[in-house]
Parts: structure tokens; sequence; C-alpha cells
């Protein structure tokens, strides 16, 4: 109940009808309410035999589609696959709830339909409760440029800002050593406020943890050096994690990733791992890991978006090379041309590898895709 102590008071009447189980039913029965009301006033413009009849048809047709779309959902089942590695057995079975599938709302039926509630719910979040973060912007250093010298020309360590943003902040009333979860935000976003939504990070804080959302280079402003990688440097983050730690020292860390922000933890795990294991204590150490929605393998992740999310996705690009359009053509120009013209994601991301220090998108892949990690 931490979040809803730092809300003022409009907020929290916001908090509690959008994010709290009773709020909800108050105002979908609300919603219901005014539905009904509307109905009634409509069917008062038509005689009373035909208003009879157009009522009696819509509450039928109501019932039958509410009917089709529960038992749609009932049939289509969730799987949930189990892995049977020893070291997996002993994590499950201190998570039950990791061995069933989740169970998902009515609403929820179907994998597009879902999205309009669901979008609906984040707008009016944050229009009327934007979460009120602490910021703290870190200088990123030593990004350096693997590519190969071309034409004696030196190669550059460049550097930028990653912000880190705490909630509830350090001065607030929950403690300094509660769990403490750092957020690795999707692509379509990329904000702190929007992750994609702000539901989880809401759930996470009104159950006694901290959230620390990481905004990478080109997110949340424009680049500072043409140095930009789509989906983040997994050997960052052990710059980041120290700031966090000396903030929150005694605060048991856990790392997730969304959607294209699962890169980094899959791939700065496995880098974390070798390192501790050649004995490098100051290697970032998590209690325990999670991806939501992860793309796994960077070469082919984007080809399995479909009408209209590759269009949306597309539009992505105002976000990363317009805004930093000067900067980036500045260092390559050849490359931003062919980003900018690039007829999907999947295509941009093998262009944009020198902007990330690579000379070509093998390369990139080579080193960067997480399943290689």
């Amino acid at each position: 109940m931490i979040l809803r102590k730092e809300l003022r008071p409009f907020q929290w009447l916001w908090h509690f009808l959008l994010h709290d189980g009773v709020g909800r039913l108050l105002l979908g029965t609300s919603m219901l309410v005014m539905v009904n009301m509307l109905g009634h006033f409509l069917l008062s413009l038509f005689p009373g035999g035909v208003a009879n009849l157009l009522g009696r048809t819509g509450w039928i047709a109501a019932l039958g589609l509410g009917l089709f779309l529960y038992v749609s959902l009932r049939r289509e089942q969730v799987k949930a696959y189990v892995g049977t590695g020893e070291a997996l057995r002993r994590v499950y079975s201190k998570m039950p709830s990791a061995q069933r599938p989740p169970k998902p709302p009515v609403w929820a039926y179907g994998g597009n339909w879902q999205f309009m509630p669901w979008m609906l719910y984040n707008l009016f979040s944050a229009k009327f409760q934007p979460l009120d973060f602490e910021k703290s912007y870190l200088t990123v250093r030593g990004l350096k440029d693997t590519r190969r010298r071309v034409g004696g020309k030196k190669r550059r360590c460049m550097e930028d800002e990653v912000i880190l943003n705490f909630f509830p902040s350090t001065s607030s009333k929950l403690r300094l050593d509660a769990p403490t979860i750092l957020v690795e935000p999707g692509l379509m976003t990329c904000t702190a406020q929007d992750v994609p939504g702000s539901s989880f990070l809401r759930r996470a804080v009104d159950r006694g943890f901290r959230v620390v959302v990481i905004e990478r280079r080109g997110h949340a402003q424009p680049l500072k050096s043409p140095r930009w990688n789509l989906f983040g440097d997994s050997d960052r983050p052990g710059e980041w994690t120290f700031p966090v730690e000396e903030t929150l020292p005694k605060a048991a860390l856990f790392w997730i990733g969304f959607s294209s922000g699962s890169k980094l933890p899959i791939e700065g795990q496995g880098k974390f791992d070798r390192r501790r294991a050649q004995g490098d204590e100051t290697a970032p150490s998590f209690k325990a890991m999670a991806c939501i929605c992860p793309g796994y393998n960077l070469e082919t992740c984007f080809l399995g978006f479909k009408f209209p999310y590759r269009q949306i996705g597309w539009s992505r690009k105002s976000k990363f090379l317009l805004e930093n359009e000067t900067i980036l053509r500045s260092f390559n120009a050849e490359a931003f041309e062919q980003a900018y013209n690039a007829p999907d994601l999947q295509e941009l991301l093998s262009h944009v590898a020198p902007f990330a220090g690579y000379d070509s998108a093998k390369s990139y892949f080579e080193h960067e895709n997480p399943v290689r990690a």
C-alpha cells in the first residue's frame, strides 16, 4: 500500500478506480449503468414496438457475444512450459504460481482485442496519475568503438547519459532496504511512464518493492554522441548498477526486461556469471531475473511482427533517427540513409551497426545477440 501513501488526494482517487479491485468493480459497474441509460435514451426515440424489439435484440446480442468470447477464451488454453533442469526444479519448487499458466480475464480474449482496454487503462493512468519518479542522470563512459580503423582515424570513446528513475523516491516512507526491481523498458515507447504500460510498476510498488526504470541512451532525451544501440549495450549495466547499489546498499536487487529490453538481462547475466566464475567479485549480482515477451534472437525477432504491429513498430524510426538526425548523419551518413529507408525494423537493425560500434551487421549480431551470449 506504499503507492497510495505517495499520492495526492485526487491521484489517490484515480489509483483506487484504476488499480484497486473494488475500484475497478465500481468503475465497470458505473460504465455499464451509463451504457444502459444511453441505450434507453436511444430506444425512446423509436416507436414502442420497434423500441422493444431493438431492446430485446440488443440484450440477446450482448449476452451471446459475451458467452462466445468466454467459451472461446476457455477453449483456447494457455500453456506453461516448465524446464526440467535441476536448477530450474529447485526454483520452481519455491514458486507454485510459475508451474501453472495464467488465466486471462474475459476482456483479454484474442491477441488484438485485449489491447483496447489495456491502452485505455494506461492512457488514463498516464494522464491522471503519472508516476512521480526521482531521476538520477548517470554519465556512461568508455563506449568503445570496436570498428576497424579507416583512413588512419583513431577509434573514438564516447560518452552519453543513462537515466535512473526511482519510484518511490529514496526520500519516501519506503525503506531503503526494500527489495528493488531494475526495469528495462521495451522499444515502442521506451520511457519510464510506459515500459510498456505502468501497471507492472504500480503493482510492484503496492506489494512493497521499489522500482528503478532504466532509460537507455536515446530513449528519454536526444543523444549527446553518435553511439546508439537499439537494444542497449550489455557492457554498460555494470556502470549503472553501482550507483543503485550505493544508493540502496542493503536492498535485494531483481532485474526484469520487457520486450526488446529483455536483451540486456539475458545477455548481461551470462556475461556477469562468467566474470564471477573468473573471480571478478565486482560483477553485478541479482536475486532473480525475468523477461516479459522476450525477442531472444536479434537476427529474426522483428520478422514475426504482423499488421498493424509491424507498422506501429516501424513508426519508431522518428523517435531514434529523426530526433538524432544531425549527430548520427555527421558520424555516418550512409548508414543513416540506409537505416531511414529500410522497409522494416529488422532491416533497420542491420544498418545501424556502425552506431553501435561495429563494422557490420554480422559483427554486431556475433557480439550482441543474446542467444550467443
